[in-house]
């Protein structure tokens, strides 16, 4: 099950000053039996977001943003592949932009 749900919050309010009343969006979904949240500004940007996903969900193809790696963790996973090949960095390096 899928849903989007607006959420409200005071923030401020410190040193005499009004506190101000922020709004996001939040898209909650299920894969695999866990929970995932993401927030948005706009309630048209979470639902977007939310039919995209759940698209990738049903091709098997999404992965959460919590399990996703980084471009340096996959950089780092790169080169190991390929020094465990006996290829020095440099190689590596060509190989990625060829």
């Amino acid at each position: 099950m899928a849903k989007i749900r607006k959420r409200t919050w005071k923030s401020g309010g410190k040193n005499g000053r009004e506190p101000k009343e922020k709004t996001a969006w939040i898209a909650d979904y299920f894969d695999r039996g866990k929970r995932h949240i993401k927030t948005f500004p706009t309630k048209k940007e979470a639902e977007a977001w939310l039919v995209t996903t759940r698209g990738e969900i049903g091709r098997g193809v999404h992965t959460p943003e919590s399990t996703s790696i980084t471009v340096a963790q996959a950089g780092e996973l790169w080169i190991e592949a390929g020094r465990s090949r006996g290829w020095s960095v440099r190689r590596c390096a060509n190989t990625a932009t060829t």
